[in-house]
């Protein structure tokens, strides 16, 4: 069924991914791995060195996967 509505251009195709991996800013490329850990927003500004609501922000973005206009 998919199929047949990319057939039929009733939903785009996904943007496609950079060939040499994602882009993403240097802010939140240090998140990933805590990210994967399941680590806390607290947890993660203190292991950082970053505010917690950059934090937040950052992984907002990130876990939204909204397309990033400005990468570092």
């Amino acid at each position: 069924m998919v199929v047949s509505d990319y057939a039929a251009e009733v939903i785009n195709w996904p943007l496609l991914l950079h060939p040499e991996g994602p882009l993403v800013p240097r802010e939140q490329r240090g998140l990933l791995p805590l990210v994967a850990r399941d680590i806390a927003a607290a947890q993660t500004g203190t292991e950082l060195v970053r505010p917690v609501t950059g934090v937040r922000a950052d992984g907002r973005e990130l876990l939204t996967n909204q397309p990033i206009e400005d990468v570092n």
